[in-house]
Formats: structure tokens, sequence, C-alpha cells
């Protein structure tokens, strides 16, 4: 037995990281060493006694004993890099090596990789690498001079077997690509089965070529590691198995596989697979952190298979069997389909065996299962284990166990439940990369799904569900008062709508939930608000007041002003007091409780086109402005609308369009017989106007050819005697081919002329249409159905829309408005205000947000919530859409309209009541349900002066 050196002198501290190489954080261990023994090379094993430990974040410092021993411990950290290249070649192989490979100064330590002539260009691992984090680079830069295509790959081959493919595609004669491919450590492991390389392996990079004349290369090879070393030191359980038939008819019924071993690892020794039975004994789960298991199935059958679901079933120690996983496939025909199941091991315990069956939804026959050796059993672990090859850790921390571990006076988990029992009835449903639909819905249906491990008595035992379902539940009706059992909730007047509530569930006859408010309000005057908004008044604001009697004035950028709006929330009450009840017929209305509306904001009107007096109808007309501030710009009426019926044959050169017949409204600058409008010389500053044209162009009846144009212009003169004409704009009407009877088009002009669409004259200026056959063959005839001139706006009456509605509904659809192609043209405009509606004057432009309200008839039982906006400017028709909530009603006079907004002011508070004429004196406002505090300092009137001498008198 090799004797133990104790130290006297010469070292005198020892670092040891609290993680060590393979990750494992054994800070337990490391907080109560005594001692301290390394390997040594020259000195074997020298033992330090421990003075004092310093913790530190990531590591601990060891004082120990000093010792005369002049040595230390060896570097088992290797450099595994490599940097090597070759300055080009012509290929001599289809598989080509780096031939030549020349490694420079330093980038080859080991000495591995091989530049000789003979095997150049294989790196030989000379030990077992201490560390996974090593990745493999190679890159091909290939030139083809062979005349034609060739196609290349770059591969890393290990032992002579591809276990990496990088790029690959075709080379065109005469040009030049980089090939590349890139692997790691971890990809070999992967691909030999194993946890670890041995002396010997082989590791070399391979460029791939289906003809090799006149192909020719330079190419690089990288090696890097991390600079941390990472032990991996495993027990290899690995087993690979031949089945007993290579081919199997797979049935409903259920398919144990049997097979013979094909190879096992090297902690296998003793056939822990049975061939007999297709069990696997699970030798050690302490020893284990995953076991792996693949097999593949292939579908040499006639016919393809719908469902093949492979099941992992563990029998324990007392011989009761269970699912541990399943995998549901289909496997078409001819195809090769793969089943894994990874890191089982904590569905397991020692002792434990596990095996493969298979079930098919129906009779397939001739299907291949793990043919080729294909199918493996891999179990790996991350123990410490004695081996030749093993020089990652030669430290030895005492104090330490001899024997086992497991199940000893040590093990403080031995008899913990380290695994889930299984529920009989509820399984595990598994949405993976699916968050709607689970992975596992078939099984699930099939009652096959992976049983979940909650417990049964979860949703029965009554110390579960009480606390955690029927006793934490608190219902109320209302907040901050307690409805009993007795109350009756009428839905609406049909007495057979009336509802019993059965009570809250409360702790007694308690408020489920208080809600006490701590700020009320002064203010000034109460007013009512209609017609903007009937049955409604509002306070106007001079500050509101706190628990502690301080008074601050409400602003908008401040925070009084939130303070303000969550206090006297919509559909809540207020309670208005004022100081003086001298009035009481002016105050009949509106003391006591009212519901509240909106706190915070003032109702300002965007558009109405009836007065405010009850009235349903709408005014004849309305105006628009451009600016609310601004003069009108004209006093002159400039609008005019005639037709032309009949059928009327259009020319192949551009004619005028006259003999117009149908005159709607005159204007003295507008002539039927020309069909020319001329401004007058004293029309110096006509106002912006708008042309709507409506035409249906009449086809002939036989087959129209493609490319038939038919083209109108607007046209423009500066005098009535000027011969000279420009276009002003051109619009191509283009007819499809085949046999129709008409086409309609019906558009504003001009569309293009500046950004609001109007045309803005000059004194004496003449405009006229122009209609001709630009291309194509057929006799066409032609209609006018209207031919309008809508002006910008007027002064006095405004805008005449007698002859068009201001909006319209949908019988298809009852959730939208749309408004007319003569309204629509003033979006973004101002409304001229009506003298004497009785409205707020308007000082938003005609431009609708959502959450506007629309309200028709004067009747605020048909006010409805505008959800969505599409504005003219996005839509194909040119016309303003309004999305309104609920669905409008039947029969509803969509042109007697109001739209109205709640825009934020800190003077109002808007709320439900009504108010006879007269003014109001000022008063205190203050939310229904207010904090003890805050009551008893509302009833101190000498807080709330509101004018000299006067005092707010409570009514509670």
């Amino acid at each position: 037995m090799a004797v133990t050196s104790i130290s006297s002198q010469g070292v005198k501290f020892i670092k040891i990281p609290r993680i060590d190489a393979s990750g494992n954080d054994n800070t337990l261990s490391l907080q109560e060493l005594t001692t301290l023994r390394i390997s040594t090379s020259d000195q074997g094993v020298i033992q330090y006694n421990v003075l004092s430990i310093s913790e530190y974040n990531d590591y601990y410092l060891y004082q120990v004993a000093t010792s005369n021993i002049t040595s230390s411990a060896d570097n088992y950290i290797k450099d595994y890099r490599l940097a090597a290249y070759t300055t080009g070649a012509a290929m001599d192989s289809t598989f080509q090596r780096l031939e030549y490979a020349i490694s420079p100064t330093g980038s080859n330590p080991l000495n591995y990789f091989d530049t000789s002539s003979a095997t150049s260009g294989k790196y030989v691992f000379g030990n077992t690498p201490n560390i996974k984090n090593i990745s493999f680079t190679a890159s091909f830069t290939v030139f083809n001079n062979s005349g034609t295509t060739r196609t290349l790959s770059a591969s890393f081959y290990l032992n002579d077997f591809e276990i990496k493919v990088g790029d690959k595609n075709t080379l065109s004669n005469g040009s030049t690509n980089t090939y590349k491919v890139s692997s790691s450590l971890s990809d070999a492991l992967s691909f030999l089965g194993r946890d670890y390389i041995i002396e010997n392996d082989i590791l070399e990079p391979i460029l791939t070529t289906d003809n090799k004349n006149d192909v020719y290369y330079t190419g690089s090879f990288v090696i890097n590691q991390a600079t941390t070393p990472n032990k991996n030191n495993t027990v290899d359980y690995g087993t690979t198995i031949n089945f007993t038939s290579t081919t199997y008819t797979l049935s409903p019924d259920e398919t144990i596989l049997t097979g013979s071993i094909y190879s096992v690892g090297s902690g296998n020794s003793s056939s822990l697979f049975n061939t007999s039975t297709g069990f696997f004994l699970i030798p050690n789960t302490n020893d284990t952190t995953k076991h792996n298991i693949e097999l593949k199935i292939n579908n040499n059958g006639a016919n393809p298979a719908t469902s093949v679901v492979v099941y992992l079933k563990r029998i324990n120690v007392l011989g009761s069997s269970s699912i541990i996983n399943s995998v549901d496939k289909p496997i078409p025909k001819g195809n090769t389909e793969t089943y894994s199941f990874t890191n089982i091991t904590p569905s397991v315990q020692t002792g434990d065996r596990i095996y493969l069956s298979i079930i098919a939804d129906n009779s397939y026959t001739n299907m291949r299962v793990g043919f080729g050796g294909d199918s493996t059993w891999f179990i790996s672990n991350n123990t410490v284990a004695a081996s030749n090859n093993t020089t990652s850790n030669t430290s030895v921390l005492e104090p330490y166990l001899i024997g086992n571990f497991t199940n000893s006076d040590c093990d403080v988990t031995m008899n913990n439940a380290t695994i889930e029992d299984y529920n009989q009835f509820y399984m595990d449903v598994d949405y993976g990369n699916n968050a709607s639909s689970p992975i596992n819905f078939s099984q699930i249906i099939a009652g096959t799904a992976t049983r979940a491990t909650v417990k049964n008595h979860n949703y029965t035992y009554q110390r579960v569900t009480r606390p955690r379902y029927e006793g934490s539940k608190l219902q109320a009706l209302k907040l901050n008062v307690y409805t009993s059992a007795s109350t009756i909730t009428q839905k609406n007047a049909d007495i057979d709508n009336i509802e019993l509530y059965s009570g809250d569930t409360s702790f007694g006859k308690e408020p489920v939930i208080n809600l006490q408010r701590t700020y009320a309000a002064r203010f000034q005057y109460i007013a009512g608000y209609s017609p903007d908004r009937y049955n409604t008044l509002f306070a106007y604001i001079t500050d509101i007041v706190d628990e502690e009697g301080n008074i601050s004035q409400v602003r908008i950028d401040d925070p009084s002003y939130y303070n303000l709006i969550n206090s006297f929330t919509d559909n809540e009450k207020c309670n208005i007091k004022f100081i003086s009840s001298d009035n009481s017929v002016i105050f009949a209305g509106v003391n006591g409780l009212k519901n509240i509306i909106k706190g915070g904001k003032r109702i300002e009107p965007i558009i109405y086109t009836s007065s405010g007096s009850g009235n349903t109808g709408s005014f004849d007309q309305i105006a628009f402005l451009d600016n609310p501030n601004s003069p009108n710009t004209s006093s002159t009426d400039f609008t005019f609308k005639t037709g032309k019926t009949g059928s009327h044959s259009i020319s192949t050169t551009p004619t005028t369009i006259d003999s117009y017949n149908n005159l709607l409204k005159n204007n003295s600058r507008w002539s039927n017989s020309t069909g020319l409008y001329t401004f007058q010389t004293t029309d110096t500053k006509a106002s912006p106007f708008r042309l709507n044209l409506n035409v249906d162009i009449i086809s002939p009846q036989d087959s129209v050819l493609p490319r038939n144009v038919i083209v109108l212009k607007l046209q423009k003169s500066a005098s009535y005697t000027s011969n000279t004409w420009v276009d002003v704009q051109t619009f191509n009407l283009e007819l499809p081919t085949g046999t129709t009877s008409s086409y309609q088009l019906q558009t504003g002009f001009p569309t293009n002329i500046n950004p609001g669409g109007y045309l803005i004259p000059s004194a004496s200026d003449v405009y006229k249409f122009q209609i001709y056959r630009g291309a194509g063959a057929g006799t066409y005839n032609y209609t006018i159905n209207s031919l309008e001139l809508q002006q910008q706006y007027l002064s006095g009456s405004g805008l005449a829309f007698s002859s068009e509605n201001y909006f319209i509904t949908n019988s298809d659809n009852l959730g939208i408005i749309t408004a007319s192609l003569s309204m629509s043209a003033f979006y973004n405009y101002y409304q001229q205000g009506v003298v004497s509606s009785g409205f707020n004057p308007i000082t938003n432009p005609f431009k609708i947000e959502v959450g506007d309200e629309i309200r028709f008839e004067n009747d605020e039982s048909k006010t409805y919530f505008i959800y969505r906006v599409d504005e003219p400017g996005s839509q194909q028709d040119g016309r303003l859409k309004l999305y309104i909530q609920p669905s409008l009603q039947q029969n509803v006079n969509a042109n007697s309209v109001l739209i109205r907004r709640y825009v934020k002011d800190p003077n109002y508070i808007l709320f439900e009541g009504v108010k006879a004429s007269g003014g109001t004196p000022g008063g205190l406002i203050h939310p229904e349900f207010i904090t003890e505090k805050m009551r008893v300092t509302l009833e101190s009137n000498k807080l709330f002066t509101l004018n000299a001498g006067s005092s707010i008198t409570t009514n509670e």
C-alpha cells in the first residue's frame, strides 16, 4: 500500500474552483475539507492538512501546513488546437484529403496532425481529450477547368466514416467556389455512440467530387477548443441490437421486440439485454444521467402505414408494467421512420426492465424493424470511473466515502420519492411546438398517451378542494354594499324576465369589496348640456379636495387631473351639495345621487345636420369652411346640375358634349346648348369647386374587341372667344372583351389638380367636356345621367345637399354608416355653425375618431359608439365609412345626425339629470362611496367657503 507523505513546509496556499471541469458544483464538499490529497507523477500522492478556508465568489482558498516537497500537480489540460492549410493542388482522387498540408508555427502543439505526404490531412488523437468544447472547421476553394459541370461537397470523416456533410452543390466550368464544413467533438461522439474519443481515432476533412480531372483546390483545416477543460468520464452501457426477424407483420395486436446483441459498451459485459424476452435491465440509475433509445422502422410492404405506435414500457421490481412514453407516426410506402426516446432515466429506477413494443392501426406486412443493426439502446453518465484513459481530475477531496454511497447512512435522499406515481385516469397533454393543439391528440383519444403525475385526490379530497376551489371564492353583485338573497334584479319590463339573485358570498354581511374614494371636488355652477347631450348636466369644477382638507386646482397636465377622473368614473354615482338651498325648483332635479357620465371631459360637436329642438328631420343644406376662423372667400353661388338623356353616338375624334336637355339646377354661367361653363370677369376670386360626372357608355351588341378605349376630357380656355384649349384632366375607360350593354362612369373632376382635389378657376375661365373613342372598333353611344358642380363653401346658408343624402345606411349591414360623396368631399373641413341650432360652436374639423358617438333624430336612445373609421382617401369609392356598435335600428333617418366627441377638460364632470331654467350657486360634488376620513373632512364647513360668507351644508 502506498505511503502518504505528511507536509511540514513548502506549499502554503491551494486554490480550488467551486465548479469542476464537468460543471458540477462542489460547494458543500469544499467548505468542509480538512485535508487535501494531490497526485503527482514524481512524488505520488501528497497530503496537505488544511489550516483555514477562505470563501470567494467562485473558488475556495485553502491555507495548508507547509511541506519541503518540491513538486507540482501535473497539467492534464491539452492544447488540441490546429491551423493547417494547403497552397493548392490538383485533385488526384474523388475523395481528396489535404495533401502536403503545412501547419504554421505553434498551431499544432500536440503534433497530432500529420503533414507528411503519405498520410497527410489526418488528425490522429494521441490521448483521450478531457474537454468537450472542441470544434472543427474545414474550407476548400475549388476551381473547375474540366470543361463540364462538377458536383462537389465538403465533409468530415471519423475513422473513415462520414460524420458531417457541409456545403454541397454543382460548379460550372471555369468557375470558382468555396465549400465549407463545420463539426464538433460532440458530433463525433454522437456518431461513435460513446462519450469519449480513444487513442488513435482519426479525424479528417474530405473534398468529394463526381470526377477529379482538371479540378484544383486550396484548403484549410482549423480546430478550436474552449479554454476551460470539461471532464468526460463515463460508464458505457450502450447496446446495439439485431432483431430476431428482419421483417415483421405489424397489427393492432402488441408485438414485443426481441433479438440478439450486435455490440455492447464497456460497461455492459453482463449482457443487460435479455435476447429471449426483449427486456433491458437498468443496472444503476445513480450511475446515469441520460438513457436514450433509437429505433428505425422501414415500410418495405405494398401499402402505406397510417399509424405505427412504438411504446417504451417499464416493469418494476414488483412486476408491475407501465408506459414510459409512446411515439405515433405514419410510414409511407418505401420510407424509413426513426423513433427516438431521450433522457428517460428520471422515469426508471435501479432494477427496472424496459422494453419496446409496437401496435399498428391495421395489418401491415413486410415491415423491417431495426434493420442492419440500426436500432441502438444507449446509456451514458458523468460519474468518475477508473480508466487508463482518464486524466482529468487527479485531486481526491477528503473526506470521502469508501464503498457505495447509495442507501448508506450519509445518503440523505434515501427513501425519498424521486419519481411521481402515474395517474390511472388523467393523461399528460403535450403541446410541444403547437400552442393550440396537442401533438399527442390521437394518443389521448385512444387512451394510450403518457399518464400524468397529478394525484387523483387533488380533485376529490376536501382538504385539497376546499382551500383551492370551494372556500376561496367570494362573489358580489355590487361594490361597497352587501346584496342579500332576497334581492330581485329585473332585466327588463317583461315580468317573465325577472331574475332571483342568490345573494353575495361574503364574510357575514360585509361588502365583498370596499372601493372608497379619497377625493371630492368644488364646483362654481351646474348647467345643462342640451342639445349636445340630452338629460345631461355638468358641474363646472374649480378645484379638488383630499382627505386632509388640502385644496388644489386641477390641471390637465398634472396628477390632480388623474385624481379627478379616478374619483369620478363612468357609470358610478356622485352626490351633489349646494352652498344654498334657497331655490328648490332649480335644485329639484340636481340634488342628491346622480349617475356619472364622464369625469374630466366636456362634449364638442363635430358635425350636425339638424337643429337641437328635438326635430327628427334635417337641414336642407349645410356649409363647410377650410378654417373656422377665416371669412368666406366668395358670396356667389356657382353651383348647377344638368343631364343629357337619350342615346348619343361617340365619334372617333374629340367632340365637345353639348345640347344638354335635362336642366336640374340653372346658373347664368352655364349654357345647356353649348355645354360651356364661363366664369364672369367679375368673378375675381371664385370659390374652389368640384365637378361630378355620371355617364352611361352603351357598347355595340356584337363582340367588343380588346382595348376599346372611351376618352373623357375636361378642358379649359382662357376666354369664351379663345380657340386655345388645354386639358385639365383626361379619363380613359378601357372596355373589356365580350358582349356588354352599358358601362357607368361616376367620377369627380378634377381629382389630381391639388391635394384637396378641387379646382380654383380664374375670372373669364371657360370649361367644357369632350368625349370620343380613343382606340378599338365598333359603334358606341352615351347618356349623361348628371353633370354637377359642387362648391366648396358658400356664405350664409352654405352648400346645398337637397339632391343627395348626408349619410346612407346599409340594409345588408346595419353596423355601417356611409357618407355621401358630397359629405366625403369635405372631410377634414370645418362645418359652418348654424345660427339658433342650440349646439356649442364647432372647433374641430370634420374628421372622425374612434370613440366618437353618433346620434340620430335627436334621440339619445339612438346613440351609437364608433369603433372603426374608413376615411375617404383610403376607399376606392371615395366615401367615408363609420362602423358602429350596437347595430343600427331599422327605419332611422340617417340624415338627422349629430357626431360628438368627449374631450379632456379638468373643469367638467358630466352626470345624468335635468334642471329648471335659471342659474345655480356653487357647491360640492363627491363620489357616492368615500372614506370615513373624507366624510369628516367634508362636514367641516369652514374648509369649503366658495364666496365670502358662504359655506356648504351637508345633507347626510
